[in-house]
């Protein structure tokens, strides 16, 4: 599908975003997560129209 992104990441574990799974955390992983989270809820709020003309 043209209007999807993957991002894979090597090695990252289940729990990656919680500070306290010890070695399954992962901050540079979460920042990236969380960040692409909220431009997709900033999307919904009908922030920026890129992501609605995806779909």
């Amino acid at each position: 599908m043209s209007n999807v992104e993957l991002h894979i990441f090597p090695g990252i574990k289940h729990a990656y975003m919680m500070p306290d799974a010890g070695v399954a955390y992962s901050k540079t992983t979460r920042e990236f997560s969380m960040a692409r989270a909220l431009a997709i809820l900033n999307d919904l709020r009908g922030g920026d129209e890129r992501l609605r003309k995806a779909s």
